[in-house]
């Protein structure tokens, strides 16, 4: 189990510090970026490109991952609830690395979560820069 914790958050840290790194990208695509009255063919571009090299990429490896250790977390978790007996022997058997794993997953899956709706946004972004006229 701790081969699999230790796997799970040196991938997730690699995804994360590419979230970091890109982050002022996408945010600069969400929310600076914008529409007005006519279309800037190189706005568009400039949000497609974000999609295309930064969010769609982090929100592939981002679900790729959250869906890798899953089972394995859900499996953690389920175990835990079929537990019957009293705290005492609940503590005795407490494992730290699979509560550590779990709580991994539970990252992963927030940061999932987040790339998805920033991604969604970005595309939303560069649809509406589409849409403009053409002068």
């Amino acid at each position: 189990m701790s081969d699999l914790l230790s796997s799970a958050s040196l991938l997730i840290a690699i995804v994360t510090v590419l979230y970091a790194l890109w982050y002022p990208e996408i945010r600069k695509g969400i929310k600076e970026i914008s529409a007005t009255d006519v279309r800037e063919d190189n706005k568009v571009s400039d949000v497609a490109g974000i999609i295309l090299w930064r969010a769609l990429p982090l929100m592939a490896a981002s679900l790729s991952l959250t869906a890798v250790f899953l089972k394995d977390a859900i499996l953690i978790v389920q175990n835990s609830w079929h537990v019957t007996a009293d705290l005492r022997s609940r503590l005795k058997t407490y494992d730290a690395v699979s509560t550590a794993f779990v709580l991994v997953e539970a990252f992963c899956i927030f940061l999932a979560v987040l790339i998805f709706v920033q991604t969604v946004r970005l595309v939303i972004n560069w649809w509406t820069l589409r849409g403009k006229p053409k002068v």
